[in-house]
Formats: structure tokens, sequence, C-alpha cells
């Protein structure tokens, strides 16, 4: 793959400007068209916002308990639904763009710490304290299987860009990687195990090209190629624990957020050598994300 040629396109986003929040912001998602940011509180509630036009609030839903905080947003692939799941267990499937809710899940005895949508927006995915991995069918709208690993609890999930494949994160620093074609009948057996972290995992990223990077409390970024699961690289961002990434569309770039510095970093991702900086005047960052016309995101709130 050739280097890239000129940095991309970046776009901070401070959610404080976003107007209508009663409580703390505790989830964040900005759409893969960029027209709109969609924030999850503390107050169980999720809002939709025009990203152009930041204190005007579109659309409103209360799908989670009163008191029970929303922990995680995710959006389908062409953004025809999102999912929000957190404390009280609740898995919601949420249709665009007026956030009507379709179908709320159980499944979890405790709370939920990531939820995903597969690219082909058929497959629902969810995990949690519980050490569950729970599979839904979005157009039946039904569980298809509930697997629970002993260990410790899973802290983030995420889907291969084709689908073939869905890798979970744990507190204790493994990944494990399953083939999607065994469901619904896939048991632990059927996973690769990763151990080269030493903490939680964080973050998890799919590229187009084949790769898979996975990033942790332990401040470390390991990229593997995943027909085989061998490891390509790893290197160390600094700036504190890792706290999210993305490919760029071209499978070019991996952008870095880390806890502590302020800055997205953009990498090669086949030399892993530093191609671009960009300094955020935000903390509590929440994300970075690629949108699909490569354009770089961050999100967080105002410094003091």
């Amino acid at each position: 793959m050739e280097a890239a040629k000129s940095p991309p396109e970046f776009e901070p986003i401070n959610f404080d400007h976003f107007w209508g929040h009663s409580h703390h912001v505790t989830a964040l998602l900005v759409l893969n068209s960029g027209s709109h940011v969609i924030t999850g509180c503390a107050d169980g509630v999720v809002r939709m916002f025009e990203k152009e036009q930041p204190h005007t609030m579109v659309a409103t839903l209360k799908c989670h308990l009163d008191g029970q905080q929303v922990n995680c947003l995710a959006s389908s692939e062409n953004d025809s639904f999102i999912a929000s799941a957190g404390h009280d267990r609740a898995i919601n499937l949420i249709q665009l763009p007026q956030l009507t809710l379709v179908k709320s899940f159980k499944g979890h005895r405790k709370q939920i710490t990531d939820v995903k949508i597969s690219r082909d927006v058929k497959l629902l995915c969810s995990v949690g304290w519980d050490r569950r991995i729970n599979f839904f069918d979005i157009k039946k709208l039904r569980k298809i299987l509930t697997l629970t690993i002993e260990g410790t609890p899973f802290s983030c999930c995420a889907f291969s860009y084709k689908n073939h494949m869905i890798a979970v994160g744990s507190w204790g620093g493994s990944v494990k990687v399953f083939p999607l074609n065994k469901l619904p009948k896939m048991t632990e057996e059927h996973a690769i195990t990763l151990n080269d972290h030493t903490s939680k995992i964080t973050s998890i990223a799919f590229s187009r090209a084949g790769m898979m990077a996975t990033g942790s409390y332990d401040g470390q970024v390991f990229i593997y190629h995943y027909r085989g699961f061998y490891t390509l690289f790893s290197f160390c961002p600094e700036g504190g624990w890792v706290r999210s990434m993305a490919f760029s569309p071209d499978s070019l770039l991996l952008a870095t957020l880390t806890d502590a510095d302020y800055m997205v970093k953009c990498w090669d991702s086949v030399t892993q050598e530093l191609e671009f900086c960009y300094q955020v005047h935000t903390e509590d960052l929440l994300l970075c994300t690629f949108l699909h016309d490569g354009r770089l995101i961050a999100a967080g709130s105002s410094l003091t």
C-alpha cells in the first residue's frame, strides 16, 4: 500500500455545546455520514443533535431505567439503526432518523460494557460484567446465542469488516476472536485467544485491508493480520492508556486517542511511523473515529 499523501481533515467536537442534557454524558456517537451526534447520559436518555447546529436537539428517547446510565452506543454501517446498552442490563435497538425503539433485548445479569451492530446489519452483539457474550438477530428480533466464559468480565467487542468474525476484549487483557459462521452453535473452543496485553482491553478496531488493532490500559497497541492472527507489530502511543482507535477507510492510517495528552495521533498502519498529530483542547475525550468520507473526528468536553 502507498503511504498516505496528505493529513485527513480533522474536526474536534465539544459535546458541551450540545445543550439539553440534565446529567453527565456517558456515551457518545457520531453517525458514519457525519450528519448527527448522539449522546447517552446517566439519566438513561438517548439524545440526537444535528452536528452542524449543536444547539438543535432533533429527538430524545428514554429507553433505560431512571438513574441507570447509558454505557455504550453503536451505529450500523448505513446509519439505519443505533444500539444502546447500560447499567440496567437492557440492549436497545433503535431505528433512525426518528429514534424509534424497535426492540429492547434482555440477556445480561450485570451491567453491559459494549454493544456493536455488524456491518451487514444482521447481528447485534453485547458483552458485559457477567462474562456473557450475547448475539441477537436484527431481522427476526430474537436472541441467537448466549456464551458465558469463565475469567474476567468483558470490556469491549468489534465485528470484522466483512462480518466473518467478532473480537471480544476482557478486563484481564485477553482478546477472543470467534468465527461467526459457527453461529448458533458457536462455543469457546471455536475462539482464537490472544494474550499479548497485560491489562484491560479498551478498544478493538478492524480495517478493510485485513488488520485488527487492540488497545489497552497497559498503553500498548497491537496490530494483527486477522487471517492467521499473527502479530504484525506493536507500539506505545504514549500519553496514558489507549481510549479509542479507528482505521481510516483506505486502511492506511490508524488513529489513536490516549487518556492524558489531549492528542489524536495518526500512525502509518504498515510501518507504524507517526504521520500526523492533532491537539485537542478538550478533556474527558470519549472517542476518535473516521467518517465514510475520510474525515477524522474526536469528541469530548471542554477544558475548565
